[in-house]
């Protein structure tokens, strides 16, 4: 449980945060000399007290705004849908998966395994891997 001297630890920190974050802004922006290329956050904070006032930029942070959650939403139902969809395909894909994953692991991390002659090597991994899976389904 927090005490409250822990709180106000905690919030002297996160002001030190910023103020360390602003500083190093401050002086990248000193540094490049440029305020075109990078302006200072003081310049920055002007701009937006003035911006702010203006219609223009309260409906374009509007139409932003309501792009970005309209993003979100569609997303979202289409996690939904796709979900529901891919459910039903969930088994035959995890096998698909499975395969691929033999197949990688018996022709890239096992080379020896798949050469000409080298049969065993194969008949191994297929019967190493059947009987994991029969393990699997039976425990």
């Amino acid at each position: 449980m927090s005490t409250p001297a822990d709180k106000k630890i905690k919030t002297w920190q996160r002001a030190g945060a910023v103020v360390l974050a602003l500083s190093v802004w401050q002086a990248a922006s000193w540094a490049v000399g440029s305020a075109l290329l990078l302006p200072g956050p003081v310049t920055v904070l002007g701009r937006l007290c003035a911006l702010a006032v203006t219609s223009t930029f309260r409906r374009a942070v509007a139409f932003s705004f309501c792009r970005i959650a309209g993003g979100f939403a569609l997303a979202l139902v289409l996690a939904f849908v796709l979900a529901e969809w891919v459910g039903a395909a969930l088994p035959w894909l995890m096998s698909a998966a499975a395969g691929c994953m033999v197949c990688v692991t018996a022709q890239e991390m096992i080379p020896e395994a798949v050469e000409p002659d080298e049969v065993a090597g194969v008949i191994s991994i297929v019967l190493g891997f059947a009987l994991m899976m029969a393990l699997d389904v039976a425990l």
